[in-house]
């Protein structure tokens, strides 16, 4: 029986079925999707994952016997080659941004409008990570030939045809304008569309495998490769086959998306986690996406229990919900991560009981720590009544982190209403393998700041290695 097989990259795991063209599952192999950290940024281990993948193929070669392969990926990801393999690493759309990238995203990027996807903050889409790599990384950015993003990628590393297909390239990407059926304006701006290889169909065969790899794994000479899909969109497209595609859908793992045919465009909003999907003819349909696989790891932590058919069943009686949301920055709830509304109980230990917050917190007294906090704040000059703009410099090499950090200080501000401390360690001086200093500017409230630091940091060269962050009236001084 010919068996195709599926590789289903994840965020968190890697997959590889053996499934036959009925779509029933013979064997399943997997593996965790591992990061590395920089440098230069945090990336995806593009060369651990090819080599687990030709391993676990020839496996699969040896119990069955493959006619096709085909690859199916997560969304907003994309790799920078040339003829000879990337040219840099691929970004993982959690690495730290420089501090410079959002604001210029805002200056050029599209907005929801364009795009029916909310601009993030960090890499979170492909085209930021675009502009990332182009401003920071010009050679490498220059060398490359193609962009491909994941499924695609896999496709062309084990047959050597380069593709694009519109499910991945318009899945949270910022590439696409899904109602327009074209690319958005910063793309052709840029010039990134030389970069797009042709668009192909999801089914359509790119050619076999490579002889050098089929005789290296005991792979079959004539296995098919297929272009490959959006992970999602592949659940979905299952279901338009089967004639349900007026049915509401959820597709789960890391992130959760819920696809709503039928939805009007217009109907979305961004304030609520909707998003514009485009399926594999190229139509738009309404969404809304959170990463519900990080909600799992909040609430079930590093050793989750297992449990029964009877604990789920006491947790629905009890109208148990994981409501509004756990994991920060994304969800339906954005911005109430941590936040719920059955009663507990507090406790509080503090070496200062008679502290004024202390006290209103004791009395539950909203008003009066309102009042003591704004009134200690408006006399220290602190937000809302001024501004702070945190500067955190970090990398691997304390030598150039401290060398930043200097050429920061002696390069700061001056001028009336401005006040520069630092730098100085940060209290959490190493994070992940990186040092970490911190400066910390004070402004007068009538003051622009945001033109201000960026004419600031733009006097100081930066090597790669090091990132400076910019947090404009900061939670945390961590």
């Amino acid at each position: 029986m010919s068996v195709v097989a599926v590789l289903d990259v994840g965020k968190t795991n890697l997959k590889l079925l053996a499934v036959t063209p009925e779509g029933a599952v013979l064997e399943a192999v997997r593996t965790r999707n591992l990061s590395r950290p920089g440098p230069p940024y945090l990336h995806v281990d593009l060369a651990a994952m090819e080599a687990w993948l030709l391993g676990a193929l020839g496996g699969l070669a040896r119990r069955h016997r493959l006619a096709a392969f085909v690859a199916t990926g997560y969304g907003t990801s994309g790799v920078l080659v040339d003829e000879a393999g990337p040219v840099l690493p691929m970004m993982d759309y959690e690495a730290a941004a420089p501090g410079w990238l959002d604001d210029a995203y805002a200056a050029e990027g599209p907005d929801f409008a364009e795009t029916g996807c909310l601009v993030d903050p960090g890499a979170h889409r492909l085209a930021k990570q675009l502009l990332w790599l182009e401003r920071d990384f010009p050679d490498g950015f220059a060398r490359a030939r193609w962009l491909l993003t994941l499924p695609q990628y896999f496709a062309w590393r084990l047959g050597g045809v380069p593709a694009s297909e519109i499910t991945t390239l318009a899945a949270q990407t910022h590439l696409w304008n899904p109602a327009a059926a074209g690319f958005t304006g910063i793309v052709r701006r840029r010039g990134w569309d030389r970069l797009i290889p042709p668009r192909r169909n999801a089914w359509d065969v790119l050619g076999t495998i490579r002889p050098d790899l089929a005789a290296a794994h005991r792979l079959p000479p004539d296995l098919a490769l297929l272009c490959g899909v959006h992970d999602s969109n592949a659940n979905y497209h299952r279901f338009l086959a089967a004639g349900l595609g007026d049915v509401p859908l959820l597709s789960t793992g890391t992130w959760i998306i819920g696809f709503q045919p039928g939805l009007p465009m217009d109907r979305l909003d961004q304030r609520r986690g909707m998003v514009a999907n485009v399926d594999v003819d190229g139509r738009p349909i309404g969404c809304t996406l959170h990463m519900g696989g990080r909600e799992w790891e909040r609430i079930a932590g590093p050793d989750p229990a297992e449990a029964a058919a009877d604990d789920l069943a006491a947790l629905v009686a009890a109208g148990t919900m994981a409501l509004p949301g756990f994991a920060e920055g994304d969800g339906l709830f954005p911005g109430r991560a941590g936040r719920g509304e059955k009663p507990g109980r507090v406790l509080l230990q503090s070496f200062m009981p008679d502290h004024p917050v202390m006290q209103t917190l004791v009395a539950d007294d909203r008003d009066g720590f309102l009042a003591s906090e704004a009134e200690a704040r408006r006399s220290r000059g602190l937000p809302p009544y001024g501004k702070l703009v945190a500067l955190i410099v970090s990398g691997p090499d304390r030598g150039a982190v401290d060398r930043v950090s200097q050429d920061l200080g002696r390069a700061a501000p001056q001028g009336d209403g401005l006040l520069v401390l630092g730098p100085a360690d940060a209290p959490l001086a190493m994070l992940r393998g990186r040092h970490r200093r911190r400066l910390l500017l004070k402004a007068d409230r009538r003051i622009g700041v945001q033109p201000l630091v960026a004419e600031w940091v733009s006097r100081v060269q930066v090597p790669g290695t090091v990132r400076v962050q910019v947090d404009i009236d900061p939670y945390s001084f961590l």
